[in-house]
């Protein structure tokens, strides 16, 4: 299973310096390398449903409709 948060990066990347975000894994190229590795991907919620700036629930993303 690989965890995405909604900011940040995977501890694994830190430690190897390597510049990606979990920004950068849940794109489309980012989920299909995790597909790779992963049976399952658990996601942050506030990726599925972003919050504005005031806290307020905006449109849901495609985020969590991506799947092989």
């Amino acid at each position: 299973m690989q965890l995405l948060n909604n900011s940040g990066k995977p501890d694994d990347f830190i430690l190897s310096r390597n510049e990606r975000t979990y920004a950068d894994l849940a794109t489309a190229s980012g989920l299909e390398e995790i597909a790779k590795y992963a049976q399952a991907v658990g996601i942050h919620k506030n990726l599925l449903v972003p919050r504005d700036s005031s806290g307020k629930l905006r449109s849901p993303t495609s985020l969590g409709l991506t799947h092989g």
